[in-house]
């Protein structure tokens, strides 16, 4: 029933994340959990740093918006944001002078009815960031960790040139 009734979903990371993710039962943990090995999950610096009183732009309603959730979107392309999943750069093993950056995402499916929607938080304002979803409908957050079964990993490869 997940693949088929639950939502698709994605979440981006950092390389050091991922192996505790995989390690902790692929697992996304919220700030304020503690991760197999008594690391406690904090808030990644430049992201919101506490509760917020926002307005929704999905739902047009205000809310108290709390950061102790996961995070996901419909979105591959936000999900791959730099604020989200940051670049990871090694050299080429066998081009010298190439560099190689990498993105990873996670592909995720989420239990339909377990999560809110809102608005995009990298400061877009009128810059449309996925051609198929609106800019309010870019975030779903939930405080239900078992409701995000990972299922795939993304690895997004650009070759950097050394100048």
């Amino acid at each position: 029933d997940i693949f088929r009734k639950w939502h698709a979903s994605y979440h981006g990371t950092t390389a050091s994340n991922l192996e505790p993710i995989f390690r902790g039962g692929l697992q996304l943990l919220k700030p304020g959990d503690v991760a197999l090995g008594g690391t406690s999950i904090g808030v990644r610096s430049g992201h919101i740093p506490k509760m917020v009183h926002r307005k929704n732009l999905y739902t047009d309603s205000d809310e108290e918006f709390d950061i102790n959730q996961v995070f996901t979107s419909p979105s591959i392309r936000y999900s791959s944001h730099p604020a989200y999943a940051q670049q990871f750069i090694v050299n080429h093993p066998h081009r010298s002078g190439v560099r190689i950056g990498m993105r990873f995402v996670f592909q995720c499916r989420q239990r339909p009815g377990s999560y809110k929607i809102g608005q995009e938080t990298v400061g877009a304002r009128d810059l449309k960031l996925d051609p198929h979803f609106d800019n309010k409908e870019l975030e779903w957050y939930t405080k239900e960790n078992a409701g995000v079964v990972l299922c795939g990993l993304c690895v997004q490869l650009r070759y950097i040139k050394s100048s």
